[in-house]
């Protein structure tokens, strides 16, 4: 009883916080992707590629096709439905206005889903506090839950596999519970469908583990169906080719290796090394803000120090899980799901700060199984990345809506 009379107020207090943020930055950014109801939209994917403005009309606008369901299968049953529910019963609310609180309601659940990991991982209340206000004041999750879009609301579908991983060292999940998150997993970005793939394989032996997945994709199918019989327009996964944005930069050579996008997504997840304007090529045409390729230390000395203490707490993460931990499964589980996330990143979506926010909770994991062998050192790393990941990014945050609203205007 005493446990949960301190874990339930800090655990409210952090999705409190998450509420705070990401409602705030989505005002911000609402105005500069859209300042005025009569502005035509030329180029929707100004947001690091993340088209906001689409996602707000295909999930809001009535008698528009969903055609995204090619890139987001069941986006049209999980999102447009209870959106379009919602805004019938809340008939004053204005379609953006209403995606961003439940953009601010994904960050929060990302949030506390995060805390309760780390708890159930077998970290201290402070501890997981701690690691869970470092993961807050991330690049990618700043950025990502700033502005409405699919991959934002993907980003929480990772969350129940890792939650089975972490809860079966006292309690071994049942196969259903299995099924249901590598369903959930591949609901809303095929990117992130290696999670639950990846979680079966890691729980089960891998006869059970084909089985397990083979009833997700089924389960997928006949919930694609249902969204089918629903919206007519709907596009079953992958046969709609729809063409992806390409970005280029002062560094082009290094965005297009796969070693770039490795880098992006570990080095810059937590703090970016800079903001700027990348040319796009696709449907929407037009400049985009971007953190693009750029290598680790791009500008600032402030921005080096954070990188620096985000790869040492990520050295001590993973020399503990290897050496000093004896949960094999969760060891398993976090290599595995870094390596498919980063495959799948270099070929599927836009910007990898975007697309990190689904394998962050994966790296904050790792970084906090440190606290098993050096806790005094990774405690204050941690402490020390919140406050520099607070100003390099809240700072870089000013910087991109002011180019997204020069973008726009």
């Amino acid at each position: 009883m005493t446990r949960w009379k301190l874990e339930l107020p800090v655990a409210l207090a952090l999705v409190l916080m998450s509420l705070i943020l990401t409602l705030s930055t989505n005002r911000l950014t609402a105005i500069a992707l859209r300042p005025a109801s009569d502005t035509p939209v030329v180029n929707d994917g100004v947001w690091f590629g993340a088209e906001a403005v689409d996602t707000v009309n295909r999930l809001t606008v009535p008698e528009i096709e969903q055609t995204q369901t090619a890139r987001y299968p069941l986006s049209a049953l999980w999102l447009r439905l209870p959106a379009r529910l919602l805004m019938r019963a809340a008939p004053a609310l204005g379609g953006s206005e209403l995606l961003g609180y439940l953009t601010a309601i994904a960050g929060a659940i990302w949030v506390g889903a995060l805390f309760l990991i780390l708890r159930t991982c077998g970290h201290g209340l402070a501890d997981a506090a701690l690691v869970t206000l470092m993961a807050m004041a991330s690049a990618s999750f700043v950025f990502a839950f700033a502005a409405p879009s699919m991959l934002a609301f993907a980003a929480v579908t990772t969350l129940p596999s890792l939650t089975l991983v972490s809860i079966s060292r006292t309690r071994p999940p049942a196969d259903s519970h299995i099924v249901i998150a590598a369903a959930v997993s591949a609901a809303l970005n095929p990117a992130n469908a290696g999670f639950g793939v990846v979680a079966a394989l890691v729980l089960r032996d891998w006869r059970r583990a084909v089985q397990i997945v083979g009833n997700a994709v089924a389960i997928v199918l006949v919930m694609w169906s249902l969204q089918h019989l629903i919206f007519r327009t709907s596009v079953f996964p992958l046969l709609l080719q729809e063409q992806q944005a390409q970005t280029t930069d002062p560094v082009t050579a290094y965005r297009h290796r796969r070693v770039a996008i490795a880098a992006s997504t570990v080095m810059h997840s937590v703090v970016v090394p800079g903001i700027g304007v990348a040319s796009s090529k696709g449907d929407r045409s037009g400049p985009i803000v971007a953190l693009g390729g750029v290598p680790p230390g791009w500008r600032g000395v402030v921005t080096v120090a954070g990188m620096l203490v985000w790869t040492a707490l990520l050295a001590i993460g993973l020399w503990a899980l290897t050496r000093h931990s004896a949960d094999t499964r969760l060891r398993v589980f976090a290599w595995s799901a870094l390596a498919t996330h980063v495959t799948l990143a270099s070929t599927i979506g836009p910007e990898p700060l975007i697309q990190a926010v689904s394998i962050l909770p994966v790296m904050v994991v790792i970084a906090a199984a440190g606290l098993w062998w050096r806790p005094r050192a990774v405690r204050v790393l941690s402490a020390v990345m919140l406050v520099l990941a607070i100003l390099i990014n809240l700072w870089a945050l000013r910087d991109a809506i002011e180019l997204a609203s020069a973008l726009t205007s």
